[in-house]
């Protein structure tokens, strides 16, 4: 194993400070005090991961102290305090996200109440390499896509092999409108795996999103072809009805309206359009001249249905 000497040196000094805070005798003034504690050595970060920072800072009388932090640019203040008289003082702030700015302060207070407090300090919170890829989900059903393409996009500077993560950046990404990137992330991800069904069910929304009729028609039957009853386990909303409702369309763009009739009826049985019978060319109890035309409407009262008129 290779001796690193960074992490023994940082051990060697966290330890040493425990060591002198655990031997400290506590001093309790008893005569009359208006003068506010100094801070002789300002805080400092001894150790940070990615969910927890280590602070060190010494004052010139014993104090009781706090530490008040945020996540830079927001106004929602934690406290984490320790109530025993000391010089030396040693706070661990835990449950922090990771991969985060955070700023903070200290606040001391000595026996007679007078108090102090510091600049204000930042740290930032070591990469959580392992679960980016379960944090780029919550962020994404969570409705922040942003934050999780960039989630995706740090695992795949660490591992550029894994179908997943290219999957997961490909549906974020098309959330906030980036289809020609969302396109490439996809086919990135099918390219590890030609398989990965998350990744061909978002590679045919992209490409009907795009307008690309023909090449939706081939990876929306493959995608239907590998699981009939599909659903997107991170936004259950999109599943396989969607699918067929996107091949009905693409199909009809495309005039091949046999194609379009096949994925029309299992996702709306009672329609009973027939091509040789114009009586049965009524959709929303409106008739239409053609059996095209019916076609057509029952598409539209569909993605009416489906997606209130926009596309998913």
């Amino acid at each position: 194993m290779k001796f690193n000497l960074k992490s023994f040196f940082t051990f060697g000094i966290l330890l040493t400070v425990i060591t002198i805070i655990c031997c400290e005798k506590e001093v309790i003034k008893v005569k009359e005090d208006t003068i506010s504690p100094i801070i002789t050595s300002e805080p400092e970060v001894l150790e940070v991961s990615d969910s927890s920072s280590t602070i060190f800072w010494i004052t010139d009388e014993p104090c009781s102290v706090q530490v008040k932090y945020t996540i830079s640019a927001s106004s929602d203040t934690v406290t984490q305090s320790d109530s025993e008289f000391r010089q030396n003082h040693l706070i661990i702030l835990t449950d922090l996200n990771p991969n985060t700015v955070y700023s903070y302060k200290t606040v001391n207070f000595d026996v007679s109440g007078n108090t102090t407090e510091s600049n204000i300090y930042t740290f930032k919170t070591e990469i959580d390499t392992g679960n980016l890829i379960l944090y780029g989900w919550d962020a994404f059903e969570n409705g922040d896509f942003s934050q999780a393409a960039g989630y995706f996009d740090q695992y795949i500077q660490i591992d550029s092999l894994d179908a997943e993560c290219f999957t997961g950046l490909g549906w974020s990404i098309m959330r906030i409108d980036s289809l020609d990137s969302s396109i490439t992330s996809f086919n990135n991800a099918l390219n590890i795996n030609e398989e990965y069904i998350n990744a061909l069910a978002g590679l045919v929304l992209a490409l009907y999103k795009k307008g690309e009729d023909l090449t939706v028609t081939i990876f929306g039957e493959q995608t239907l072809e590998q699981d009939s009853v599909y659903a997107f386990e991170h936004d259950t909303s999109f599943n396989f009805e969607d699918i067929h409702l996107i091949l009905a369309d693409s199909y009809n763009l495309l005039g091949m309206i046999e194609d379009a009739q096949i994925h029309i009826d299992p996702i709306f049985p009672d329609n009973e359009l027939t091509p040789s019978d114009s009586t049965s060319w009524v959709v929303d109890d409106i008739t239409y001249s053609t059996y095209e035309k019916a076609l057509t409407a029952a598409i539209d009262y569909l993605k009416n249905l489906f997606w209130s008129g926009n596309s998913p």
